[in-house]
């Protein structure tokens, strides 16, 4: 991100996470939900697929469709269709990931119209650890913690530097 400070949630250490979470518990396949196609989102899958590849896994890759700018709405979720489609194609149990706690919860969405069950043939694990957002998902979801305090204590610790004047010791910051 330039010469600009920022502080990040370690997406690498996500990823980790994310793989060691399902991969304990016996799955043999999984996939990567994305949507945004932001920088966070790439990082996050890469780092899934990486530490997956390390045990010998593949990764597949749930895209949800794009719609045409005047057939997207402002809520959180969009036409779940084409996400609905492609998981009935994909081999179970199926272990997915997504980037955010909301991709969660699109995914579960799309199972519940497909007629996937949850978690018994395809589990879901967010991002964020929102605990609003994953206890009245449509099925209690389990999230990885970014430790979004954390991130926002070390912005404030670096906003206070330059607002002093200091010099930053560290220009990006990772927050396991």
């Amino acid at each position: 991100l330039g010469g600009m400070a920022n502080v990040m949630p370690d997406n690498d250490a996500i990823g980790r996470l994310a793989a060691e979470h399902f991969l304990a518990r016996g799955f043999r396949h999984f996939c990567f939900f994305t949507r945004s196609g932001g920088p966070g989102e790439r990082m996050r899958m890469q780092a899934f697929r990486s530490h997956l590849a390390q045990a010998g896994q593949t990764l597949h890759h749930l895209a949800s469709p794009r719609l045409p700018a005047a057939k997207r709405g402002h809520g959180l979720r969009t036409d779940s269709g084409g996400v609905e489609q492609q998981l009935r194609k994909l081999p179970r149990p199926l272990a997915v990931f997504t980037e955010f706690d909301d991709r969660a919860i699109e995914v579960l969405d799309a199972c519940e119209t497909a007629g996937l069950s949850v978690p018994e043939e395809v589990a879901v694990l967010g991002t964020d650890n929102d605990e609003l957002r994953c206890r009245f998902a449509p099925v209690p979801l389990s999230s990885v913690d970014d430790d979004p305090q954390r991130q926002g204590y070390e912005a404030a610790r670096l906003l206070d530097q330059l607002m002093n004047g200091k010099p930053l010791e560290q220009r990006q910051v990772l927050v396991e």
